[in-house]
């Protein structure tokens, strides 16, 4: 069986297919690693604060209370669980 031109196409555009995949899976792993960096930089600068501020850590913990929900991530902070309804 011999390769036609319209086959040499189709091989080159599966080629190219995978390589556009390949491009953007990296460029995905790229940002989230990116993000991920900034998320641990801006805690870092939190956390040093309220440890050095009695009236932030009161503020921070504030605004967590209604943020956390799962009991094990309240517990992390010190909160008090959340009574279900039922």
């Amino acid at each position: 069986m011999t390769i036609t031109g319209l086959d040499r196409l189709n091989q080159r555009r599966e080629r190219i297919i995978r390589q556009l995949a390949t491009i953007k899976h990296k460029t995905k792993l790229a940002d989230r690693k990116v993000e991920t960096r900034k998320k641990i930089l801006i805690g870092a600068m939190i956390l040093q604060r309220v440890n050095n501020d009695s009236a932030m850590k009161e503020r921070l913990l504030t605004q967590l209370d209604p943020f956390l929900i799962k009991p094990s991530d309240r517990k992390i902070f010190g909160l008090p669980q959340i009574e279900r309804r039922m």
